[in-house]
């Protein structure tokens, strides 16, 4: 399916104890950046974290589940998220190289829903769930969010024999490291 559209909507991506986690998770580490002060707000101001511990645990954790989709291996690159606000977009776009194969993670939000656009279609993806798709390949963006806040976790992956494999761990040792540990 993936091949033929470009992407692919994986239901119950996260556990219902991940989904706690993570909305947990986001919630506190952005109250506590220092550019911004509540979730009420209307202001512009987003948090983003690359390589965010919890996220590149994520990353690690979902490649079997990706690799089963995709039935192919793949080398992960990086992972990050974000929590955007009201009035925040994502221009449409195709990804770097490191985003061969992407994933963009529900992890919580106000209520208020914000699709993301493959091309022309609209796609909400819902709390626990995930997109899936060529981040190289299909142009994907979001229109201006209307809501007050809505957190949303990107992990990367390459193709282990395809084109772009020299961008296994986004050409850093972060992920090597972490390999030594798990």
């Amino acid at each position: 399916m993936i091949e033929s559209r470009g992407y692919i909507y994986i239901k119950d991506f996260l556990t219902k104890d991940e989904i706690n986690l993570f909305s947990s998770y986001t919630k506190l580490k952005h109250l506590n950046n220092l550019n911004f002060n509540n979730f009420e707000s209307n202001r512009y101001y987003e948090t983003v974290f690359p390589n965010d511990p919890l996220m590149s645990s994520l990353l690690i954790l979902k490649k079997p589940l990706i690799e089963n989709i995709l039935k192919k291996e793949l080398l992960p690159t990086y992972s990050f998220y974000r929590t955007y606000h009201f009035g925040c977009e994502l221009k449409q776009h195709i990804d770097r190289p490191s985003c061969e194969y992407s994933c963009t993670v529900s992890l919580d939000n106000c209520g208020k829903e914000w699709p993301i656009y493959m091309g022309e279609e609209a796609i909400n993806i819902k709390v626990g769930d995930a997109l899936l798709y060529k981040g190289r390949e299909i142009k994907h963006g979001r229109k201006k969010f209307e809501g007050n806040w809505h957190s949303q976790a990107f992990i990367h992956y390459v193709d282990k024999n395809g084109s772009y494999k020299e961008f296994e761990n986004d050409k850093n040792t972060f992920f090597s490291e972490i390999k030594q540990c798990l």
